[in-house]
């Protein structure tokens, strides 16, 4: 089965612009990402500071060829589970 590609629409039609953004929405994001892990507990973006128990991670920030986030990780948890419980509280 081959992949609809912009070109196979007519020029400017929805369909043509529709496939563009899936072409674009399906190419792997190539920036690079630093992640700085902690458990040390630092204020959210609010100034409040968030349970010491739970892990948490900022969203990815950055400009245009680096992001950038920070992983609080509570005292006794591993980085993998302190991820998939992020990534969990954020789905």
């Amino acid at each position: 089965m081959s992949r609809l590609k912009p070109g196979d629409f007519p020029l400017g039609s929805a369909l043509s612009r529709a496939a563009a953004r899936m072409v674009l929405n399906n190419q792997p994001d190539s920036r690079k990402r630093i992640e700085v892990i902690t458990n040390v507990l630092l204020p959210n973006l609010n100034g409040v500071l968030p349970d010491r128990t739970k892990p948490y991670a900022t969203p990815w920030t950055g400009e245009d060829k680096v992001l950038m986030r920070i992983l609080y990780a509570p005292a006794g948890m591993s980085e993998e589970e302190a991820r998939k419980v992020s990534r969990e509280a954020t789905a």
